[in-house]
């Protein structure tokens, strides 16, 4: 019996290849990288630079997935077109997906190491996305670009960040990494208004950073805010609180420069919710309400003799609902309930509500808007009005997964004393609390960070549950 299995052992040795396909890889690199270095002789330097970097750039994802996710989060949040337009051509963010997602899907033929995370948002965002394809059908040749635009992105980043981020130590790199990438945007922002750059609304400069809108600016910036104030209560390092009250300081400085009246509420709102989390927690919950709106009254306070006075001048007409600005809302949510109620289930497709919009304002004497939105300022609306209600509950039921998933995780890593990873999933609750807030007068679905953020709520679940 013990020969025979000896015998089997021998046949299977034999059988085994000389060299495994990996190695082959690495070999074929070597040789690639001799092609591309003999290029030189033959094309300008400039083209054999780009395939010397990108062939670098697709090893080093194929070998390390986490690299790829990393420069990928790096190009859609940079928006890098916008200060360089020639580039607007090549699409650099969706192109980025597409990459990342043929070099994944390589990889995983060669290693044989898929596994998809379990989680509710997996099944929801495929139905999400397949609800958003056919409401293209209703103007395709507009619609179909924007979808590919949107999803190729979204789909991605939620993917790549759920199932690529695994450990602890990569979670809390991504996590400084967006406050880079953040205090990169704000940073724009800020020299923008030194220089005058921006948005003109009267006698007001609103700067963009790296997107093209003021409003997008705040909404992507927002998001750290709460994270920032919890790692800042649970760091012990004087030096590490130093560097978290930079990126809070360079960031908050962006998001007001935008003069965005929802990205102030917004950064108002997140902040006591997470001074009151972080700071007071332990406190009965009705005298730490009192504290945080005292110490939150006492610090705007404090900030506003420093704030332009423009910028407050602008906070001052939220309660003024004669305001063109604010008036134009409330016209986009009648139109967009009466396109809810004439297309119900699959929406008149994505992007073409500023037609709708367009066609009442002329048509309609109850509409006192007569220049163009080009959405319904309301992310729920718009997305019902365009890809209809099923779509928007798919939204709806994503953002509340997400929710539930930060917060369950939240209480697991405090009971296990993990009080960096508790006070990150905390700080994200808030997050996409806020997200929820602002985009009821507003409409942000183009913001990645929120997709990077429902991949992190999976990411955290997974840890939290030792998985």
């Amino acid at each position: 019996m013990e020969d025979r299995d000896n015998i089997y052992s021998d046949v299977l040795h034999e059988e085994r290849p000389l060299i495994g396909f990996p190695a082959i890889l690495k070999v074929f690199g070597v040789i690639f990288f001799l092609i591309i270095s003999a290029g030189l002789l033959i094309f300008p330097w400039y083209i054999t630079a780009f395939l010397f970097f990108g062939f670098c750039f697709s090893i080093a994802v194929f070998f390390n997935l986490y690299i790829g996710t990393l420069i990928f989060i790096a190009g859609a949040y940079l928006h890098p077109t916008v200060l360089f337009p020639a580039l607007q051509d090549f699409h650099i963010a969706r192109n980025l997906a597409f990459g990342v997602i043929f070099i994944w899907g390589f990889h995983t033929i060669v290693y044989r190491d898929f596994k998809l995370v379990k989680a509710p948002q997996n099944l929801i965002i495929v139905l999400f996305s397949l609800l958003f394809f056919a409401s293209t059908f209703m103007e395709f040749d507009y619609s179909f670009p924007l979808f590919i635009e949107i999803v190729s992105k979204a789909v991605v980043l939620y993917f790549a960040v759920a199932n690529i981020v695994k450990t602890r130590f990569q979670l809390i790199f991504l996590v400084w990494f967006l406050f880079v990438l953040g205090s990169v945007s704000a940073s724009v922002g800020i020299i923008q208004y030194g220089l005058g750059i921006g948005l003109r609304e009267g006698t007001s400069v609103r700067v963009m950073g790296l997107t093209e809108n003021p409003n997008t600016l705040a909404a992507e910036l927002v998001f750290l805010i709460p994270v920032l104030i919890g790692l800042f209560k649970c760091s012990r390092k004087i030096v590490i609180k130093s560097i978290v009250f930079m990126f809070f300081s360079v960031i908050a400085t962006g998001i007001i420069l935008t003069y965005s009246r929802a990205g102030m509420l917004a950064l108002v709102f997140v902040s006591f919710l997470a001074v009151k989390r972080f700071m007071f927690r332990r406190l009965n919950a009705f005298v730490a309400l009192i504290i945080a709106v005292v110490i939150l009254a006492t610090f705007i306070f404090v900030l506003m003799p420093f704030l332009p006075d423009e910028y407050k001048d602008r906070m001052q007409t939220i309660t003024e609902t004669r305001e063109a600005s604010i008036r134009s809302r409330f016209d986009a949510w009648v139109v967009a309930g009466d396109t809810i109620v004439h297309h119900p289930f699959i929406g008149v497709g994505p992007g073409v509500f500023q037609r709708e919009f367009v066609y009442n304002a002329i048509t309609s004497p109850g509409i006192k808007t007569k220049f163009l939105l080009l959405h319904a300022h309301n992310l729920y609306l718009n997305v019902a009005a365009e890809s209809g209600v099923p779509a928007a509950a798919m939204l709806i039921l994503l953002i509340y997964f997400s929710w539930k998933y930060f917060r369950k995780s939240s209480f697991v890593f405090e009971k296990k004393g993990d009080i960096v990873l508790s006070n990150i999933s905390a700080g994200f609750e808030i997050s996409i609390i806020g997200f929820s807030l602002m985009n009821m007068v507003s409409s942000h679905i183009e913001a990645l960070i929120f997709w990077i953020l429902l991949g992190i709520s999976v990411v955290l679940m997974e840890l939290s549950n030792g998985e």
